[in-house]
């Protein structure tokens, strides 16, 4: 639940942000081991969607649509 709701809270400051011509931001995290504690999980997803915020603030735009890869 936790997640979503982050997700929620990244989306929402998406959508105000103003709509600019911007191909995209990427944002690649390789851990040395698998993870497999879901609390760790939610922690480095956090990490990274805030990175990805940043980033945006940074170029001041915004998106439509977010891409999570996992492997």
């Amino acid at each position: 639940m936790r997640c979503l709701r982050q997700a929620a809270s990244v989306y929402a400051f998406v959508e105000q942000l103003p709509i600019e011509k911007f191909h995209g931001i990427g944002e690649v995290t390789a851990f040395a081991q698998d993870l497999s504690d879901v609390g760790q999980m939610l922690q480095e997803l956090e990490q990274i969607a805030l990175s990805c915020e940043q980033r945006l603030e940074q170029h001041e735009t915004r998106g439509r649509t977010l891409t999570l890869k996992v492997k």
